[in-house]
């Protein structure tokens, strides 16, 4: 049992000195690299996906697209190793084409064949 005696001034200076951590706020430069660095990524997808849209393309591969593409572009950024192991990067969220009367965030399973229609209104989110 810890008693108040038992604590030496090591032990004491541990409870009251706090230790100093990394910032994970915009204030640390390393952050807005990193947040820069998915931006560039998340529009170099939008501008892909934008040009993949037309009449009959199939919702399910417009999807797969953005997130090959995203995927691919994440690879090649941040590849240092942490204590000997790599870095896990990926999407986060999938990408979502949201076609007409669906209000946000679909992405369709591979059953589905939904295609583009014609005179239709795409919503991208990536």
């Amino acid at each position: 049992m810890l008693t108040e005696s038992s604590i030496t001034s090591r032990q004491t200076l541990h409870f009251i000195q706090p230790r100093k951590h990394k910032t994970n706020t915009n204030a640390n430069s390393d952050v807005c690299t990193k947040y820069q660095d998915a931006a560039k990524i998340v529009n170099l997808t939008l501008e892909g996906l934008v040009s993949q849209t037309i009449v009959g393309a199939k919702v399910l591969d417009l999807c797969e697209f953005g997130t090959t593409v995203m995927e691919a572009a994440a690879s090649k950024l941040y590849t240092k190793k942490v204590k000997g192991k790599a870095v896990d990067r990926g999407v986060a969220f999938p990408v979502c084409v949201s076609v007409n009367d669906i209000v946000c965030n679909f992405s369709p399973l591979k059953l589905n064949n939904d295609t583009e229609p014609e005179a239709t209104v795409s919503n991208i989110i990536s």
